[in-house]
């Protein structure tokens, strides 16, 4: 089992040798006792670091190696007893140094062969862990290694001053086993994007999911004057932005008059004729914001409050008064001449 050559490696076993034994029995066991070889040596297993064959020495410059053997007896079990060299190994190499910590650490230096361990166990890595981190389904990150201890992780946003993603895992757990073990863990996460909004009564700070739409206010209204929005009042958010949208600044015209009152939104800075129908006999003008005979134009720079105002022309009242009195004094005579050609 290979787990780390320069790249890590998935826990994938290597069979060198199966051995079955064919007999049918309702129980068995196997005992494994020291046996010696021709030589009177004891058998053993090696993790050998050594020439190609024919007793050759291989030299190494440079190693980096961490060693442990194992056997599976129901769950994987290290050989409690252990050397720094091989007992018939023909090949050998030259230059390599063996210390024990956790594990045997292999580099170079002056050889040193010994007994290292009468009960050797190893901290050696048996569960290798794959995290992808996706962010709106794609992949964002993706991490591999071994671990040795439980990993339990409580998931938190993470936020810069544009991006926030949120998790929608809350957690995960995971518990390294005694045999060659796989765990694929995907932790996904929501992403939001910080939008700013520079609106004509103020800025606005949106975080929106990305690909989400932003709605802008149409219409941001006060008593006497509004924005209007131009254009479409729905955005798509793809990454993090400033935005101006464009809007119509229009204040309110107001006008009084004797038949009610008209209302109306007009765009700053328009020009509007305030007008009334003439009347015989009379003055017409406006009075209030800006005070102008009937007729005139007005340039629209903020709300306007006008009412109209009607007065009889100067030296023409005593005309209409005398007009009135003598269209009565007729209309009374034609009645008088009537009744008595009645009573004659």
């Amino acid at each position: 089992m290979i787990i780390e050559n320069g790249t890590l490696y998935l826990p994938k076993i290597i069979w060198f040798d199966n051995v079955t034994i064919p007999v049918n029995v309702s129980s068995s066991f196997i005992t494994v006792a020291p046996t010696l070889t021709p030589e009177g040596r004891p058998y053993d297993v090696e993790l050998v670091f050594g020439g190609p064959g024919g007793g050759s020495v291989s030299y190494f410059s440079k190693i980096n190696a961490s060693l442990a053997l194992f056997y599976n007896n129901s769950k994987v079990t290290s050989f409690p007893s252990i050397y720094d060299f091989g007992l018939v190994t023909a090949e050998k190499s030259a230059g390599i140094h063996v210390s024990l910590s956790k594990e045997i650490n292999v580099y170079v230096g002056n050889a040193n062969p010994m007994f290292l361990a009468n009960n050797f166990t190893p901290n050696a890595p048996f569960t290798f862990l794959e995290i992808n981190t996706l962010v709106n389904g794609k992949l964002l990150n993706e991490s591999l290694g071994y671990i040795t201890s439980p990993l339990i992780e409580k998931l938190s946003p993470l936020n810069n001053n544009t991006v926030r993603l949120i998790p929608l895992n809350k957690s995960f757990a995971v518990y390294p086993k005694d045999s060659f073990s796989f765990y694929n863990i995907s932790l996904f996460y929501k992403k939001y994007v910080k939008v700013g909004v520079n609106l004509p009564n103020g800025s606005i700070t949106y975080w929106i999911p990305e690909g989400g739409n932003l709605t802008l206010p149409s219409i941001i209204n006060n008593i006497s004057e509004r924005y209007v929005l131009n254009g479409n009042n729905t955005l798509e958010v793809n990454f993090p932005e400033n935005i101006t949208p464009n809007y119509t600044k229009e204040y309110l015209v107001k006008l009084v008059m004797p038949n009610g009152t008209e209302k109306e939104w007009v765009e700053a800075g328009k020009t509007i004729s305030l007008y009334y129908p003439s009347i015989p006999f009379a003055n017409i003008n406006w009075v209030g914001t800006y005070k102008v005979s009937n007729g005139a134009n007005v340039t629209v720079n903020g709300p306007i409050n006008e009412k109209v105002y009607i007065q009889l022309k100067d030296g023409e009242f005593l005309f209409l008064l005398i007009l009135v009195a003598t269209i009565i004094l007729f209309l009374t005579i034609i009645v008088v001449i009537r009744e008595r050609k009645s009573k004659g």
